[in-house]
């Protein structure tokens, strides 16, 4: 019987779980309804490690379904623990790389894929990939968006600009470059 407080698996918010039906999303090319849930996701998680109050928040195993909380199960308090980050750090962080910020990485292929759903400010700083840090940010300049891309090791990017349609990959050279989204 579902439970709005949560109550193990009779409602909470398990947020591996919730990874796993945002890619199902992906697979099925649903990338709006993706990122859309994987930002309601997010701002569930926000508001109960920044609580209103004096009340210190932190990051929890799992969530109640409707508002912001930690899941409550009355029969068994011990199940929900805080600061499990296998389940709530790394599913989170990387929700937001992939679907909020939109970056698909495969250290293999030595590639970078942005899904951009629409131009904003944006982007990661020093993301470590392996022996290699990269930086894509998109911003506003007075020339248009402009992507500005940094790295130490040679690497393939793909910008995907979903709202337009265009697809463009290029070899990105170690060291700083930049380029206007127009241009594509």
């Amino acid at each position: 019987e579902f439970d709005e407080e949560g109550a193990g698996a009779r409602g909470s918010v398990i947020p591996f779980y919730t990874y796993m039906v945002i890619k199902g999303l992906e697979k099925y090319q649903k990338y709006e309804f993706a990122r859309e849930a994987a930002i309601r996701h997010m701002y569930f998680i926000l508001d109960t490690f920044h609580p209103d109050g004096d009340k210190k928040g932190t990051l929890w195993q799992a969530y109640k379904p409707f508002k912001d909380g930690p899941s409550v199960w009355k029969e068994n308090e011990a199940w929900n623990k805080p600061l499990n980050l296998a389940y709530a750090g790394l599913t989170t962080i990387a929700l937001m790389i992939e679907n909020i910020v939109g970056l698909y990485v495969s250290l293999p292929r030595k590639t970078v894929d942005w899904y951009v759903p629409t131009l904003e400010l944006m982007g990661i700083e020093e993301l470590p990939l392996k022996r290699n840090h990269i930086t894509i940010v998109s911003n506003k300049s007075n020339r248009g968006w402009e992507i500005r891309l940094e790295s130490e090791k040679l690497y393939y990017f793909s910008i995907h600009l979903l709202d337009e349609g265009k697809k463009k990959t290029l070899p990105i050279p170690s060291g700083k470059c930049s380029m206007l989204i127009d241009k594509l």
